[in-house]
């Protein structure tokens, strides 16, 4: 990766107007400053636009029009975007403090990893509803933990804390529309398996996330249960079939060849069996 990669931060919206600033705002103030904003607008009929406008120093892209929902605006964005690096932040979510990016970048550059992650600060909505069924605002939640793919499936991870380098999704391709309200956890998984040991925890907070979103609000909450028993048997389920399978198969085999074997000792006194002729 170049010493100093570009970052492709995509932000997605929907009548954002009056929380987009402050996530624009985050961003300006970072001191690492080879970043570019992929603004993906769902149509919205606001000011979010204008904001957008206001910023325009830091756009690499812009689109207001029509979606899927937030993940296909997502899929817009990576598609979008020219960086070697790739983060998603929420209209209403903001980065924890200023030096977030520097030291992203530094860990890229330090170990070379295909995923670096940290840790997040959740937040009670603005309007001081807490809807959240999963999570307590105004606590930090430390994913130090997710080390591989089952412990992300276990209990996931935040998407707004991941930093992906652009080979993630050149080989991964996006988000999967077929789960409206866990998509980036799905695709988590599927980013685990593929970058194995390269993935990188930092030890820092990334980012101030507002709760009551698609993924965390209990309005949702049976989607999200369907979402979640589809990811499992994709992802879990087929795996221990697989494996089943195969050792079934293994003790086939071996039972097989036991029946043409005879049995003979190595160095006197340790058992062996040799397939006759």
């Amino acid at each position: 990766m170049k010493h100093n990669p570009l970052i492709s931060i995509i932000v997605v919206t929907k009548n954002s107007a009056v929380t987009l600033r402050k996530t624009l705002e985050s961003i300006k103030s970072q001191t690492y400053q080879n970043i570019e904003v992929i603004a993906v607008d769902g149509g919205s009929n606001d000011d979010t636009v204008k904001i957008f406008q206001e910023y325009e120093a830091l756009l690499g892209y812009l689109v207001s029009e029509p979606d899927k929902g937030v993940y296909d605006a997502m899929n817009k964005g990576i598609k979008a975007a020219h960086g070697d690096i790739i983060y998603f932040l929420n209209s209403n979510d903001s980065f924890y403090s200023d030096d977030v990016c520097q030291k992203v970048v530094d860990r890229f550059n330090e170990t070379q990893p295909l995923i670096v992650f940290g840790d997040i600060f959740f937040l009670n909505p603005e309007s001081g509803e807490d809807t959240s069924d999963y999570h307590e605002g105004n606590t930090v939640n430390y994913y130090g933990y997710a080390q591989n793919a089952k412990s992300v499936f276990r209990k996931g991870i935040c998407h707004q804390v991941i930093f992906y380098h652009k080979k993630i999704f050149e080989k991964l391709g996006g988000y999967d529309l077929a789960y409206p309200i866990y998509a980036d956890y799905e695709f988590n998984i599927r980013a685990w398996k593929f970058a194995g040991k390269k993935v990188s925890y930092l030890n820092e907070i990334i980012a101030n996330f507002e709760l009551g979103g698609l993924s965390t609000n209990r309005k949702y909450k049976d989607r999200q249960a369907k979402d979640h028993s589809a990811i499992y048997k994709k992802h879990i389920n087929l795996a221990h079939k697989i494996k089943s399978y195969y050792f079934c198969g293994l003790l086939i085999w071996r039972i097989i060849s036991f029946n043409k074997t005879s049995r003979h000792y190595l160095f006197g006194f340790i058992p062996a069996l040799k397939v006759r002729g």
